[in-house]
């Protein structure tokens, strides 16, 4: 984050009754042939994603989500 004083930024809140939000996981390694790559809808989750206000570039994001509102939506075989 930007130390400035002056220069505060624009924050936007992540607003999750209007946003969807979808995970994956992958597996990697020597076993990663048995592996699933798991895609999990996020169901609670919210934070904010802050901009510089010089160069409108992402200065810093938090998403904060419940991991037991956590639903997977492909088939595990």
């Amino acid at each position: 984050m930007t130390n400035n004083p002056e220069n505060l930024g624009i924050r936007y809140r992540i607003d999750a009754s209007r946003s969807s939000f979808t995970a994956q996981a992958f597996a990697e390694g020597m076993l990663s042939f048995m592996g699933h790559n798991p895609t999990f809808a996020v169901g609670r989750y919210g934070g904010e994603i802050q901009l510089d206000s010089d160069n409108r570039e992402v200065d810093s994001m938090l998403l904060i989500a419940q991991a037991d509102k956590l639903s997977l939506l492909d088939k595990v075989s």
